[in-house]
């Protein structure tokens, strides 16, 4: 049984997708580096300055839930390569 990936920019205030019960789920580490990776290709993409860029990073290393990771897309597109 493969583990759902999380989706980490919703903007519509539902971070669990319709799933309220995933906010206290605990984010692994691969999870917390896929954040950081999606966080720098807006910072590559000019969406986020160098600041927001660093506060957003540091926040993501910090980060113990998923929803805590999803907070941090809620004002940035999707990427192209997902659905």
């Amino acid at each position: 049984m493969g583990m759902e990936k999380p989706q980490f920019t919703r903007r519509d205030g539902d971070p669990g997708g319709g799933r309220g019960e995933e906010r206290g789920i605990r984010a692994s580490d691969a999870e917390r580096e896929d954040a950081l990776r999606v966080l720098a290709d807006h910072y590559a993409d000019g969406r986020l300055d160098r600041a927001e860029f660093d506060e957003r990073a540091d926040a993501a290393f910090a980060a113990r839930t998923r929803e805590q990771l999803r907070v941090l897309f809620r004002d940035l597109p999707r990427p192209a390569s997902e659905p």
